[in-house]
């Protein structure tokens, strides 16, 4: 797993939500923190630069963020 060669015991990671149910258990498996950022509909779904930038704190590993290239619970396609 990709993660456990980048996290460090106690490093944060960002994932951006609505994510895949064991997104949060992976990173905790690898000794980091999970740190979800909600993407709503109004964005698209997408990781807007400002809710980033507030998730990011001292303990954050640039070089760690946990991203969704798929939308697993398909979240665009939910009820109009």
């Amino acid at each position: 797993m990709p993660l456990m060669a980048t996290i460090n015991p106690g490093d944060e990671v960002i994932i951006p939500a609505p994510y895949w149910v064991s997104y949060p258990e992976m990173v905790a498996l690898a000794g980091g923190e999970p740190v979800p950022v909600v993407c709503n509909r109004g964005t698209g779904f997408k990781l807007q630069p400002e809710a980033l930038e507030k998730a990011i704190t001292a303990k954050t590993n640039g070089s760690s963020c946990v991203r969704h290239r798929t939308r697993p619970a398909r979240p665009i396609r939910a009820a109009n």
